[in-house]
């Protein structure tokens, strides 16, 4: 294996490390909508409720606060973990393009040598139909033939 397919082979791991762990925090972001969506659903409930009966419209108010608390706390892990959603997808996209480069490079070294090997067999065939030509030539010339 040659030291560009180790670096691509590399970044490739990097690649495939960086999109787990952005598919992580998507899951994650996704778990927290889904709680703040249960949390109003909650809240529709309980106002049912205190609807229904004087001790819960009298807690109501408290328990609206501490709902909202949690609202606002769920709402601010959500836009941190979004925000590291963004880098981990500029992280992917960094090591994509890093490891890119290394398969160009590759691509372009197994391109030259394919041309070089081309090169090499045309020079062969070249010297082959040569030295034919110099037998024939000889022949004629000597007068065997």
């Amino acid at each position: 294996m040659t030291r560009l397919q180790t670096l691509i082979r590399l970044h490739k791991q990097r690649v495939d490390e960086a999109r787990r762990h952005v598919s992580e925090l998507e899951l994650f972001a996704d778990n927290l909508t889904r709680r703040m969506a249960a949390l109003a659903a909650e809240v529709v409930v309980e106002q049912g409720r205190a609807d229904e009966s004087f001790i819960a419209r009298s807690a109501l108010p408290s328990y609206l606060g501490v709902v909202a608390e949690r609202r606002r706390h769920m709402a601010s892990s959500r836009a941190t973990v979004m925000a590291r959603v963004d880098e981990g997808r500029d992280q992917v996209a960094a090591a994509y393009r890093e490891m890119k480069k290394y398969e160009v490079a590759l691509a372009a070294r197994q391109q030259r040598a394919a041309e070089l090997a081309g090169q090499r067999e045309r020079t062969r065939l070249d010297e082959v139909a040569m030295d034919g030509f110099r037998k024939r030539a000889a022949n004629s010339y000597t007068g065997g033939g």
